[in-house]
C-alpha cells in the first residue's frame, strides 16, 4: 500500500506552497505504469520510432544536480514498474569532480536496468569558471565516459546561475534568452533567439563565441530540450508543478499521438521515495 504524502509531516516546510512532492515516488511510478497504452521510453530509443500514431510516450527525464545516489534509488524502483527514464550528469557538479569512480559505478548501474545515462551540459559555465576550453572538454568527458562503458547519446543544458546571469554581460542586446545549448550550431540555428549569426560572451577578461560546436562531431543525437514532445512537466525549483500539471493526471488525459516529457530531479525527493 503506498502513503500519500501529507502536509503535516516533518518535511513540510511552512508558507511554501507547493514546495515537498504531492505523493511518494514509488507511487508516482506505480500510477504511470497502470495507465493504458502509455509507453515510458528513453529519449534515445524514442529517437528512434517511426510511427507515434499507435501509443502515447512518457519521456521521463532527470537531470541530476545534487544527488547521484538518490538517482541510483529511483531508477531501481522505477525498474520494478518497468518505467524507463534518462538520467543526466552534471559534470561541473562536486559529486563528479570528487567522486567519480563512484559515479561510474552508480552510472553503469543505472544503465543496466534499462535506462539512459545523458550529459547534463554546462560548458559555457566550465568556460568562464573553470577555464575549460569547450570542445576539448566536451571530448575529454565522452572519451571518459566511453572508456568507462558509460554510453552518452544526448546532453540536457543545464541552467546554472552562472548562465541565468551571463546574458547581463553580452553586448549585442539582441540576446532574449541564453542557455548552455547555446554553443551547439544546430540548437543555436534552430532556435533563433539571437538575431545575429553569432554572439560574443563577455565575462571579467575572457570571451567566447558561440555556437563554437557541431553535436554531430561529437556523435550526440539530441539535446533533451528539443525533442518533439506536446507537453513539458518540470519541477524545477523545487515547485510541484513549475511547468505543467501533476504528471499523473496529465499522462491520464492525453490520447494517442501525444508525447509528455518530465523533469524530475532526485534531490528533491530524497526523502519521498517510498
Amino acid at each position: 500500500m503506498f502513503k500519500r504524502f501529507i502536509l503535516n509531516t516533518k518535511y513540510y516546510f511552512k508558507d511554501q506552497k507547493n514546495r515537498i512532492p504531492p505523493y511518494m515516488y514509488e507511487y508516482f511510478c506505480s500510477e504511470i505504469s497502470k495507465i493504458e497504452d502509455l509507453k515510458s521510453i528513453t529519449m534515445s530509443e524514442y529517437l528512434k520510432l517511426k510511427d507515434l500514431s499507435d501509443s502515447k510516450y512518457f519521456i521521463l527525464r532527470h537531470d541530476i544536480d545534487h544527488d547521484p545516489w538518490t538517482a541510483e534509488k529511483m531508477a531501481i524502483i522505477e525498474n520494478i514498474y518497468n518505467i524507463k527514464s534518462t538520467y543526466f550528469i552534471l559534470h561541473t557538479a562536486t559529486y563528479f569532480k570528487t567522486k567519480k569512480k563512484e559515479i561510474v559505478k552508480i552510472c553503469k548501474n543505472i544503465q543496466s536496468l534499462g535506462h539512459e545515462i545523458g550529459l547534463h551540459n554546462d560548458l559555457i559555465t566550465d568556460y568562464f569558471i573553470n577555464n575549460q576550453d569547450p570542445k576539448n572538454n566536451l571530448s575529454n568527458l565522452l572519451n571518459f565516459f566511453k572508456d568507462e562503458g558509460v554510453i552518452i547519446n544526448g546532453s540536457a543544458s543545464h541552467g546554472s546561475k552562472f548562465i541565468q546571469s551571463l546574458r547581463e554581460f553580452d553586448d549585442s542586446n539582441n540576446l532574449k534568452s541564453l542557455a548552455n545549448f547555446h554553443v551547439f550550431s544546430e540548437i543555436y540555428n534552430k532556435k533563433r533567439l539571437i538575431k545575429q549569426n553569432a554572439l560574443r560572451l563577455k565575462f571579467e577578461n575572457k570571451k567566447l563565441n558561440i555556437p563554437c560546436l557541431n553535436m554531430k562531431d561529437f556523435g550526440l543525437k539530441y539535446e533533451s530540450y528539443f525533442i518533439p514532445f506536446d507537453k513539458y512537466i518540470s519541477d524545477a525549483g523545487r515547485k510541484f508543478w513549475a511547468t505543467g500539471n501533476d504528471p499523473i493526471i496529465e499522462a491520464k488525459q492525453i490520447n494517442h499521438n501525444c508525447t509528455i516529457q518530465c523533469l524530475i530531479h532526485p534531490v528533491w525527493w530524497k526523502y519521498y521515495l517510498n
